[in-house]
């Protein structure tokens, strides 16, 4: 019976390349396919504004490997929203593009941005939510489990990667979404700083705990996330919504610890942030100044 359902899905996805026309092209030179995940819907936003993306330090090396090993042709970035259930859409870089450590102001305070020391310019297809369930035919050989469980940085198989693409054409000629626009303000990046290869021996990013790197949420698996996420929806729920910031202060020094081991600073506000907003309690800048202050003292 699953043989017969992947046959038919299969039988599908082909009809509908023929329809359209097969890929793209550019989609025909891609040679590589990128998971990035993404904190903050506006970050693609002003993405696709300005013709780039903003990358962390390990994401950044990553990418630079990727497209210094293409010598020629693309490497696609497959965007994801933590916490969607959607991929956003997908952008190309061609092959040999400088991967440039610079902090752009495009970004301004943003969740996730102060992550961003690197920049590499990029030029987006296709910009619309596409829910993981349309691509639930698209499994890792190596897990078993769903494109979508994709680290955040590393690559998917060529063959699952470049199929996502045809999921993510063929959605866009059934519900008539057009390609991404071209960057009103784009940004130029040039040759610009030296990139990842050649800065691995500068500064540590500032988003790093004490006692060594933290994860990073858009580096985590849906598992690690989820469980994060679980320690935290605990601890709100302790004493009732209101008292989650009073809470996290109360927890005893080992769960301080674990938390500020398992998450950078940067991440921990924003996974603040979110729980927050999921309590209905309000992130103002004096609330966000103490959790500051609080991770600082949590800190080992």
């Amino acid at each position: 019976l699953q043989r017969g359902v992947r046959e038919r899905e299969a039988s599908e996805r082909e009809a509908s390349e023929r329809a359209m026309g097969g890929p793209s092209g550019e989609d025909k030179a891609v040679c590589a396919v990128v998971m990035l995940k993404c904190p903050s819907a506006e970050l693609l936003a002003r993405s696709r504004d300005h013709g780039v993306w903003g990358l962390s330090e390990s994401a950044g090396t990553a990418l630079a490997a990727v497209l210094e090993r293409g010598k020629s042709g693309k490497v696609a970035l497959v965007f994801s929203v933590n916490m969607s259930g959607h991929f956003q859409g997908y952008a190309l870089v061609s092959c040999g593009s400088p991967v440039v450590r610079r902090r752009l102001d495009i970004w301004g305070g943003l969740p996730g941005a102060r992550e961003f020391v690197f920049a590499v310019e990029v030029a987006w297809v296709l910009a619309f939510d596409l829910p993981f369930a349309d691509a639930k035919h698209l499994r890792s050989e190596a897990t078993n489990k769903g494109v979508q469980t994709t680290k955040h940085g590393q690559e998917m198989s060529l063959e699952n990667g470049c199929a996502l693409l045809q999921v993510f054409r063929s959605a866009a000629a059934k519900h008539g979404a057009s390609q991404a626009p071209t960057p009103r303000h784009p940004i130029k990046l040039g040759g610009g700083s030296s990139g990842p290869s050649q800065a691995a021996s500068g500064s540590a990013d500032d988003g790093e705990g004490a006692g060594g790197p933290a994860l990073s949420l858009g580096s985590m698996s849906f598992e690690d996330y989820a469980g994060l996420f679980d320690k935290f929806r605990a601890v709100s729920q302790r004493e009732g919504a209101a008292a989650f910031l009073d809470q996290l202060e109360s927890l005893g020094w080992q769960e301080k610890e674990d938390l500020c081991k398992a998450l950078g600073k940067n991440d921990f506000l924003d996974a603040c942030r979110i729980v927050c907003s999921m309590n209905n309690i309000d992130f103002s800048s004096s609330r966000e100044r103490h959790l500051e202050h609080l991770y600082d003292q949590m800190a080992p």
